[in-house]
């Protein structure tokens, strides 16, 4: 079982990670990933145990310090894409806008 201390500091980053990315952390990044994205050793470290943390704590791993936290979570997880659908859903978006701006879809070839 998981000391409900970490556990709950873990909670807290994983709220702030989520805030300041806009997608919930990733289990694994490859190390080409993360050079092409310009991130950190540090970070894509940081940012695989946040993934770990919140893949046990979905499955019911420990028992949660607060019941709203546990609500919280489940309803941020729920609401949060993970980074895959994130990427797919900002070109999306970026085509609905271009669309919108131009008239028109952009050409694949000119």
């Amino acid at each position: 079982m998981y000391n409900l201390i970490n556990h709950s500091v873990k909670f807290k980053e994983w709220k702030t990670f989520i805030h300041k990315n806009g997608y919930r952390p990733r289990v694994t990044i490859s190390t080409k990933a993360a050079r092409e994205t310009g991130m950190t050793k540090s970070a894509q470290n940081d940012e695989i145990i946040l993934g770990k943390w919140e893949k046990l704590a979905a499955n019911k791993v420990f028992k949660w310090e607060k019941s709203s936290q546990k609500n919280e979570f489940q309803k941020l997880r729920i609401a949060t894409p993970p980074y895959y659908q994130k990427i797919q859903l900002d070109i999306i978006n970026e085509l609905k806008s271009f669309i919108m701006e131009k008239g028109y879809r952009p050409r694949v070839s000119i």
